[in-house]
């Protein structure tokens, strides 16, 4: 069973209707409920396989939520105190899906770790269209955060060339790529938290169809390198989620 990748998004909204509805027209997305909790629960398929859900949470602003796989969640709490950070919810076990808690880093981002009952398919390959395809850590203290994931999902921080006299610092996995990592304009006073990415095959036509569907752009289309084009909305219930359209792959 492989450890240290994301598996999971979740987005908190009390629009329930309104999120799927735009996820739904924007990607293809479909949904059915799980009722067995004490709140409805609606499972997203991204047309190619269960990717995530969506529920209300009290109190919780709008916000996508990410997932890592961990082999001992109980272990993984304590080393996450030990490098600073701190827990939030949990841990507690879904039926029939696994053991899993809330926990921040030391600058207050917020990451799920999951101890999955059955192990977790291969780390995909080149994500599809419609697809969660990347995951970036917006961090004030650059150090301390590179130390805590290290410790507590075994990441390394990896310079990758993006191409075009471009590079990006991205955590690495067994190998693999599986995420990013960016420090905040200190006068941005948006707290440290993990942006989540979904691939599009046609990043300039889905975001002028979010746009028609009530999202806002925050940040236009914009070239990672020669690597890809990407873009940041906020969707209409009030959370924020990017666009990536992947022209080449990244260099180490």
């Amino acid at each position: 069973m492989s450890f240290g990748f994301f598996c999971w998004y979740d987005l908190y909204t009390d629009r329930l209707d309104d999120a799927k509805s735009f996820y739904g027209e924007l990607f293809g997305w479909t949904y059915r409920t799980d009722t067995s909790g004490e709140t409805p629960y609606h499972i997203i398929n991204d047309t190619h396989c269960d990717t995530g859900g969506m529920c209300t949470v009290p109190e919780a602003p709008p916000v996508w939520q990410t997932y890592v796989t961990v082999e001992d969640i109980d272990g993984t709490i304590e080393t996450a105190k030990a490098h600073g950070g701190a827990l939030i919810h949990g841990p507690f076990d879904a039926k029939g899906v696994g053991r899993m808690a809330l926990m921040t880093d030391p600058e207050g981002a917020h990451i799920w770790g999951i101890q999955l009952n059955t192990p977790m398919p291969e780390p995909p390959g080149i994500p599809k269209h419609g697809q969660f395809c990347w995951r970036t850590l917006m961090t004030r203290d650059l150090k301390p955060a590179l130390a805590f994931y290290n410790a507590v999902f075994g990441w390394t921080a990896q310079t990758m060339d993006a191409g075009g006299g471009v590079s990006t610092t991205g955590f690495m996995n067994e190998g693999m790529p599986v995420g990013g990592v960016n420090v905040a304009d200190p006068n941005d006073p948006t707290p440290s938290h993990w942006a989540v990415a979904i691939a599009t095959d046609d990043i300039n036509a889905t975001l002028a169809k979010a746009s028609e569907l009530g999202a806002t752009t925050v940040v236009p289309v914009m070239p990672i390198g020669e690597m890809g084009l990407f873009c940041v909305v906020q969707d209409p219930v009030g959370a924020h989620v990017s666009f990536w359209q992947q022209l080449a792959p990244p260099s180490a």
